[in-house]
């Protein structure tokens, strides 16, 4: 496993609660992607490409569904989730895929789930994960947008997530609403039979996704702070996504799949 040098992330992995916060986006989010993996014709014998693995839920997924046969590769800037529960049949390289060069190529499958949205060179990173694949190869890519969030009726949440956090993501090279450019951007560099998906969550209190939530503007108050964001407000938009009887828009996770030609 190679070693580069740090890069800036809004919500690395190295943080006291990360475990837990990745751990819920698992939980609510790995049952569609594999089921769209298994759309895309996943096997026996495929060779993976997984661009921003996290805690490697679905990196060791597809290692059970490669088999002996295939291969597994998942890169990831701050490993240290991954390699706490590594696959004997992964391969792990730690990464800045905003510098970097992707490792190896003639792939059948890229993946890639809420990933591009932190990125600066996102545009740029699709066209050379599409170029990583065998002619015919399968690309998928998951990425959350928080454009739903601004209709919720408390005006708190919408501020912070629609204002105040993607803000702080620009000023960090992301954008966290971007994501519905998603298929648009995926044919643009070049996919065929390119296939797209947008899923909204309403929750409430108790629920996987107002934990993560929680979480995720806990992890970010430092650099809401950082940008002007008063405590009141954090404090409000942290309130409402506990209350019982409020339910509430979560960011659209938009989907797009496609083939590399040939």
């Amino acid at each position: 496993m190679t070693r580069p040098m740090s890069a800036t992330y809004t919500l690395g992995n190295t943080w006291a609660k990360a475990r837990r916060r990745v751990m819920l986006i698992e939980q609510m989010l790995d049952p569609a992607t594999t089921a769209r993996l298994r759309d895309l014709g996943v096997g026996p014998g495929f060779r993976c490409l997984e661009v921003g693995a996290g805690a490697g839920s679905i990196s060791r997924w597809l290692c059970e569904q490669v088999g002996p046969s295939g291969s597994v590769t998942a890169v990831d800037l701050e490993p240290t989730l991954l390699l706490e529960d590594p696959h004997p049949a992964l391969e792990i390289v730690q990464s800045d895929v905003t510098r970097d060069p992707l490792p190896g190529d003639g792939y059948d499958l890229v993946h890639a789930r809420a990933l591009l949205m932190h990125l600066p060179n996102r545009e740029e990173l699709i066209g050379g994960m599409l170029d990583r694949l065998r002619p015919g190869g399968v690309i998928l890519l998951e990425e959350a947008d928080f454009y739903p969030m601004a209709t919720a009726q408390s005006a708190a949440y919408a501020e912070v997530f629609t204002v105040r956090v993607p803000r702080v993501a620009a000023s960090h090279g992301g954008d966290w609403m971007w994501a519905r450019h998603l298929p648009a951007r995926l044919a643009a560099a070049g996919a065929i039979d390119v296939s797209a998906g947008t899923a909204v969550q309403n929750f409430h209190s108790g629920t996987p996704m107002a934990e993560f939530l929680t979480l995720s503007l806990e992890q970010l108050t430092p650099l809401l702070e950082a940008d002007g964001a008063e405590d009141s407000l954090i404090a409000a938009a942290t309130a409402v996504m506990n209350q019982p009887t409020q339910w509430l828009p979560s960011f659209a996770m938009v989907t797009a799949s496609g083939r590399r030609p040939g």
